[in-house]
C-alpha cells in the first residue's frame, strides 16, 4: 500500500522455461505471454523487471502502455471483468475459437467466451502452444486482426518452414 506502482512490460529473447527459472525467486514480476519458443513477455514492478533482464542477460524491448493483465495481478478484478464480457454470443459455422490461456479450442457461447477472456487476463498466455494446437487441428491460414503484423511474425517463428499463411489485416503504413 505504501509503494507506487511502476509497471513495466518487456519482450525478452529467452525461452519460457529459462524465464520461469529466474522468476522463481523474484516477487512482482510475471511471465505474461509466451510468444514463441524463444521469446516471452514479462511484466511487473519496473525495478524488479530490470533485475530480471540483468539475470537473463537478454535483450529487452519495452512495451509502452502495456497493462497489468496476463498475470495474477488481474485476479482481484476477475469476476467484474467476467460480468463485463457476458455479451450476446453466437457460434459461427466453420470458425474455430481458441483460448490462448488454455492453448486449446472451445465451443463458443456467452459463458465460454467470457470465461476465455477472463482466463487470458489472469494467467499467462501461451501463444506458441495455441498456434501449435491450431496447426495440429489442421489450421493453415491465420488472419491477424491486430495492428502491425506482430502475431503474423510470431506465427512464422512458431511454424517456421511448415506450410502455412499468416497475414495481418492491418499492416503498418497501409
Amino acid at each position: 500500500p505504501d509503494e507506487t506502482v511502476d509497471w513495466r512490460s518487456v519482450v525478452v529473447n529467452r525461452p519460457a522455461q529459462v524465464v520461469r527459472e529466474v522468476l522463481t525467486d523474484v516477487e512482482r514480476v510475471y511471465l505474461q505471454i509466451i510468444n514463441t519458443t524463444d521469446e516471452c513477455v514479462i511484466g511487473g514492478q519496473a525495478g524488479a523487471v530490470s533485475d530480471v533482464i540483468t539475470s537473463l542477460q537478454c535483450e529487452a524491448i519495452d512495451l509502452p502502455g502495456a497493462s497489468t493483465v496476463h498475470c495474477a495481478v488481474a485476479q482481484s478484478a476477475a469476476e467484474a471483468y467476467r460480468q463485463l464480457h457476458l455479451l450476446p454470443t453466437q457460434a459461427v459455422d466453420g470458425v474455430r475459437f481458441y483460448s490462448a490461456a488454455h492453448a486449446s479450442r472451445y465451443e463458443v457461447n456467452r459463458e465460454s467466451a467470457a470465461d476465455a477472456i477472463v482466463a487470458q487476463a489472469v494467467t499467462t498466455i501461451d501463444f506458441a502452444a495455441t498456434i501449435e494446437q491450431a496447426y495440429a487441428d489442421g489450421v493453415r491460414v491465420f488472419v491477424e486482426a491486430g495492428p502491425q503484423a506482430s502475431c503474423s511474425r510470431m506465427i512464422g517463428k512458431v511454424l517456421h518452414t511448415r506450410p502455412h499463411l499468416a497475414q495481418s489485416a492491418c499492416v503498418k503504413g497501409e
